[in-house]
């Protein structure tokens, strides 16, 4: 008869508790990620809605002579912040940071479903196969956001240590980017 891994009440409780911890922190992760990426579509809104207001203000009052030099900067300013909208295209990152986070709550809601105590090793295997398949395609992690969403999952299952789970505690300049407003973070 083959070793099972779920024979044990500990390991059986800690196999649970890693993949909910995995779960989590990617989902935390998105979610950071999504609202990030929707800040920097809606500023670049504000700053495109705000310059062309400016500039009509000044083709309307024609008399004053600095209207084409406010009328250029005004310009150039929605062509340099749409530019890199579409180049960088946070809008559809947003987009695809929302759809990862509704996959990953579905698995969530599917461990939570099936639970401690009715999950045998088919199941394990099937929630880590579909964990492996949404991070296979996931772009490039920020480290502070996943430092960020590990802290979060650390706070949740506090009886998990993630280096455990084979991440390393973040480097101490990551603890103090913390205080950089996430919008100035880069995402890819």
């Amino acid at each position: 008869m083959p070793f099972d891994r779920l024979d044990d009440p500990t390991r059986r409780e800690t196999l649970w508790r890693d993949m909910r911890v995995r779960v989590h922190t990617n989902i935390s992760y998105q979610q950071h990620r999504w609202r990030i990426l929707e800040r920097r579509e809606n500023v670049i809104k504000v700053i495109s809605l705000v310059s062309a207001s400016a500039a009509f203000y000044d083709l309307k009052n024609q008399a004053a002579a600095s209207t084409h030099l406010t009328v250029g900067v005004a310009l150039a300013v929605i062509v340099a912040t749409n530019s890199w909208s579409l180049v960088f295209q946070w809008g559809a990152k947003a987009r695809d940071a929302a759809k990862r986070v509704a996959a990953w709550s579905q698995l969530e809601s599917e461990i939570v479903r099936v639970g401690l105590v009715g999950f045998d090793e088919q199941t394990l295997a099937a929630w880590e196969a579909k964990a492996a398949e949404l991070e296979k395609d996931e772009p490039a992690a920020n480290k502070y956001l996943v430092w960020l969403a590990e802290s979060e999952a650390r706070r949740l299952y506090p009886t998990i240590a993630l280096s455990q789970v084979g991440r390393p505690n973040p480097h101490p300049v990551l603890a103090w980017l913390q205080h950089v407003p996430r919008p100035f973070l880069a995402i890819p």
